[in-house]
């Protein structure tokens, strides 16, 4: 993992904040089929740009700059967050709950959960909350003259 990368994802304290957020959504009772008509509104709402991916059944999501995005899948009522970041030229990132085992030894978290469009509003936030902080220790960084180009 780019220890940029890295070095952020501990400031923010990502394995804490994932946990917390699989903890508070972990029941067995999962969406079925969740539209994607009604996800890309609800990602709208919450401020961010969207494009839904048919044939990867995943949304692109804040994909402004092309150096920092995220890409989210809500398939089967579990979601995963998948970081897109290409830091001095290399790309990086990943699902969240996997680069969890970049800063921690423990084994692979698991992804939230949600079983109607209201939880998985709740779970969007947070997930958003923690891309955001993510993205902002990158351009952080940045601004530091640690990274050439994000």
């Amino acid at each position: 993992m780019n220890e940029i990368l890295k070095k952020a994802l501990i400031n923010v304290k990502l394995k804490e904040r994932f946990d917390n957020l699989f903890e508070k959504h972990s029941h067995k009772k999962l969406f079925k089929k969740a539209d994607p008509i009604m996800v890309s509104q609800l990602i709208t709402d919450l401020g961010y740009l969207n494009i839904y991916k048919k044939n990867g059944k995943y949304f692109e999501v804040d994909d402004r700059t092309g150096n920092v995005s995220l890409n989210l899948s809500v398939d089967i009522g579990i979601v995963e967050f998948i970081l897109n970041a290409k830091i001095n030229g290399e790309g990086c990132g990943g699902p969240f709950d996997y680069m969890c085992t970049f800063i921690s030894s423990d084994e692979k978290l698991k992804a939230p959960r949600f079983s109607d469009y209201k939880e998985l509003k709740e779970i969007l936030e947070e997930g958003f909350k923690l891309y955001e902080d993510i993205k902002n220790e990158l351009y952080k960084s940045q601004s530091n003259g640690l990274v050439n180009t994000i």
